[in-house]
């Protein structure tokens, strides 16, 4: 009885502890079992989890600094010699006489034959666009004559030099400005206020620079400048002469004295010689023939024919009086500019055969002869006295320009 009784208590222990758990874990009880009245003990709260702490860093070591390395010692420069001091190259003023940096022609020279046809070929080849370089007929030795169009219009101007021999500075003046023109122009420069590409752009300029090759190397250098020396001994001059003041052309013609009007006007000169023989028929001549085709060939608002006696113009004579008033103005003009004294008519009525005066009688045009030199009273005119020369004349191809300007047609 005793044994029962044990075994039932711990039954009910048993089922009173499964049931307390069973509350704990919040099952309800089982149906129709009514659950023992207890004290609700409090849901306990579970512990927040938070992660690991992570360890506090260590402050990095400032790092050392790094050491500057042993600077190499800067080498000494090596000494470079002083150059030589240069020349300045000369400015390019464009003034009278000056020559510039990139001037081609040297006026301070006895300017021969074959100086003039190695600086033409030069310029031309520097200023294609201002000048234009051929020949017109030969010399009567065979030398082709030198002729060359400059300036890029259609208002031409004709301009003849050196047609006397002895007067070969002309070629000088001509080609020392045709050079500085060609230089202010590619500069676009002015010459007291007048732009040289106003002129040349409107303009164009014949120009035979030397009209007589034959005689200047016959003045220039004397018989050993002759194909035939014997012709001119044959006029009576001896080995030993001083050819320098020769006028002619080389078979004895002056061919100022070789044109059509009143040819054969002259002194008592009937043969050939240095100077003043008028040939045996007008244009006789292949040089005066030259010349002529020149004017002839060219549609020309005014003509221009340079000597070198005296400062002075022709521009009018005693077969043209009656163009004395159209032509005064432009004659007034260019002495104005050059500072020349302006001659009055020139009496033809004993000389003749002027290329000047024939071309004036011809075609009614303004011309003009102008005596570029102080006068001084030799032949040849010095070279170094060139700058007394171009002082006043500087100005010649841009005042002839000019004038052909005014004569446009509105």
């Amino acid at each position: 009885m005793t044994e029962v009784l044990v075994g039932c208590l711990i039954l009910a222990l048993v089922i009173a502890g499964v049931l307390t758990l069973r509350i704990w874990a919040g099952d309800p009880a089982p149906s129709g079992t009514s659950a023992p009245e207890t004290v609700p003990t409090p849901t306990a709260v579970p512990p927040v989890v938070t992660a690991a702490p992570l360890p506090t860093p260590e402050p990095a070591p400032a790092p050392l600094p790094t050491p500057d390395p042993t600077p190499e010692p800067t080498p000494e420069p090596t000494p470079e010699p002083t150059p030589e001091p240069t020349e300045a190259p000369a400015s390019r003023d464009f003034s009278p006489a000056g020559l510039s940096a990139e001037s081609i022609v040297n006026p301070y020279c006895l300017y021969d034959y074959a100086q003039l046809r190695a600086d033409l070929t030069a310029l031309e080849e520097r200023y294609p666009q201002l000048l234009r370089v051929y020949t017109l007929g030969e010399t009567a030795e065979g030398r082709p004559i030198p002729v060359f169009d400059f300036g890029r219009g259609d208002l031409e101007i004709v301009l003849i030099s050196s047609m006397h021999a002895c007067e070969h500075i002309a070629t000088n003046v001509v080609m020392y400005l045709v050079d500085q023109y060609c230089q202010g122009y590619q500069a676009d420069g002015e010459w007291n206020g007048v732009r040289y590409r106003d002129i040349l752009d409107r303009v164009k300029f014949r120009v035979m620079p030397m009209a007589n090759p034959d005689g200047i190397e016959l003045a220039q250098k004397g018989l050993v400048a002759v194909k035939d020396p014997d012709a001119i001994l044959d006029m009576g001059y001896d080995e030993a002469h001083d050819f320098s003041d020769w006028k002619a052309n080389i078979r004895g013609v002056d061919l100022n004295a070789n044109f059509a009007h009143k040819w054969g006007i002259r002194d008592e000169i009937n043969g050939p010689c240095d100077a003043g023989w008028c040939g045996p028929s007008p244009l006789s001549e292949p040089e005066a023939r030259a010349m002529q085709d020149l004017l002839d060939s060219t549609d020309w608002r005014l003509f221009i024919s340079l000597h070198i006696r005296g400062e002075v113009i022709y521009w009018l004579d005693t077969d043209t009086l009656d163009l004395y008033d159209a032509h005064y103005p432009a004659a007034r003009r260019l002495s104005n500019a050059f500072g020349y004294g302006l001659m009055g008519a020139e009496d033809v009525s004993g000389r003749g055969g002027y290329l000047v005066n024939t071309a004036r009688v011809e075609t009614r045009k303004f011309c003009a002869t102008l005596e570029l030199c102080p006068y001084v009273g030799e032949d040849p005119y010095p070279p170094e006295l060139f700058p007394d020369v171009v002082d006043g004349i500087y100005s010649l191809f841009l005042t002839l320009g000019n004038e052909a300007i005014l004569t446009e047609d509105p």
